[in-house]
């Protein structure tokens, strides 16, 4: 933004059309992850950092990401499940 306008960078700028392009589903490690289109496959700026490549799927929290989602989701589940029981829906 020092250089070019944002504008300008989200219309030409080939890593970032690259970092909007990445499909968990084509990245090793996430294809068969439940939860791989809740994280989207991780943070491509922290791949970068950690692993050299933008399309890396090394992550140290990743099962503790995935614990928590699944507990979350089953939260919200059973509040769903006495919510019906409430109203008789």
């Amino acid at each position: 933004m020092r250089e070019k306008p944002l504008r300008e960078i989200w219309e030409t700028s080939e890593v970032l059309k690259a970092m909007l392009g990445v499909n968990p589903d084509n990245l090793p490690g996430c294809q068969a992850c439940t939860f791989r289109y809740v994280c989207g496959g991780g943070c491509r700026a922290h791949q970068m950092a950690m692993t050299g490549n933008l399309y890396g799927t090394y992550d140290p929290d990743c099962p503790s990401l995935r614990r928590s989602l699944r507990r979350h989701m089953w939260l919200a589940y059973k509040q769903h499940e006495a919510r019906m029981a409430q109203t008789g829906g």
